[in-house]
């Protein structure tokens, strides 16, 4: 089986109808992902990366901060925390595949 990690939900969620369209049994030969937390790929059982709005809040005001002094400069690269919310689009298959 292959795993797709999309950029996105919304890409995760037009990847996982035009899978159903030809046939394609997810997440036994095709395994989606997607990332943003959206509710509409969650309440459609896509697995997806969360990250809360106040996490990027707070990223995003630090680092306004630290470009107006001075402090930073392009391009930026910020590591923040995420959550894994797993749906029926993945299965733990996929997982074990990885670790090996």
């Amino acid at each position: 089986p292959e795993l797709v990690f999309c950029y996105n939900d919304f890409r995760a969620m037009a990847l996982l109808e035009e899978a159903k369209r030809v046939g394609l049994d997810v997440p036994g030969e095709l395994a989606i992902a997607g990332f943003d937390g959206h509710p509409k790929a969650i309440k459609q059982g896509i697995t997806t990366v969360d990250i809360s709005a106040y996490q990027k809040g707070v990223s995003a005001v630090i680092i306004a901060q630290a470009l107006i002094g001075g402090k930073m400069h392009s391009p930026i690269c910020q590591t923040v925390c995420g959550q894994i919310l797993w749906g029926k689009t993945t299965s733990t298959h996929h997982l074990q595949m990885q670790q090996q």
